[in-house]
């Protein structure tokens, strides 16, 4: 008869030959057969379409402006019919009431009518060259329901007034550049040199009135 000897994990015979017990052939076979079989690769997802997003322009098609079909009155006595674009946005507009100063805000589709009273002085460039730019400072401003404001500043979203109507496509604008030449003023035939100008260029803009 054989001895048998367990050592660790082999079974020792008399003859001093070392075997395998079947249970670890059973755990190779286990281990060799038993594993899941790789699946294959899925395709990657198809990514999608970013969505876009629906722009909120006015019916010009131009993103951020409003049209309101208007009447543009020059300092000339001019008159221009069409469709004026505005920026869409709103507006704090400061203005007196009484000898106070208020502060409200307005989208510019509230507007009915914007009438230039005053221009003011800005200097360009150095003064020695003479160079001036004439802002409006100074507004008659009308909204809806009959409400008017004296507006007493700037307001730059006024300075370009782009119109169209059959004749074409323009822009007016309510500044004007004017120089100091030899006691008198250039582009407004002016002698009177003063900070405040109530006469502007013939060609800068006097009057908006809006029809819509």
């Amino acid at each position: 008869m054989m001895r048998h000897h367990i050592t660790s994990f082999f079974w020792v015979e008399a003859g001093g030959k070392q075997t395998i017990p079947c249970l670890f052939f059973l755990l190779l076979f286990a281990l060799g057969f038993g594993r899941p079989r790789p699946q294959r690769p899925r395709p990657p997802k198809k990514p999608k379409a970013p969505a876009m997003r629906r722009d909120s322009s006015s019916k010009t098609g131009q993103a951020g402006k409003i049209q309101k079909r208007a009447l543009v009155r020059l300092a000339s006595g001019a008159v221009f019919q069409g469709t004026v674009l505005l920026p869409d946005k709103t507006i704090a507009l400061v203005h007196v009431k009484d000898g106070h100063h208020f502060s409200i805000k307005v989208h510019l589709r509230q507007l009915r009518a914007v009438r230039i009273l005053l221009w003011k002085k800005v200097p360009v460039g150095k003064k020695e060259q003479g160079c001036f730019k004439f802002v409006p400072h100074s507004y008659r401003i009308r909204l809806r329901k009959t409400k008017t404001l004296q507006v007493v500043h700037h307001l730059p979203c006024l300075n370009k007034i782009p119109l169209v109507n059959s004749d074409g496509r323009t822009v007016f604008f309510s500044y004007y550049m004017d120089y100091w030449r030899q006691g008198k003023w250039v582009n407004a035939e002016s002698r009177a040199e003063r900070t405040e100008e109530k006469t502007p260029h013939r060609g800068c803009v006097r009057e908006i009135i809006f029809l819509d």
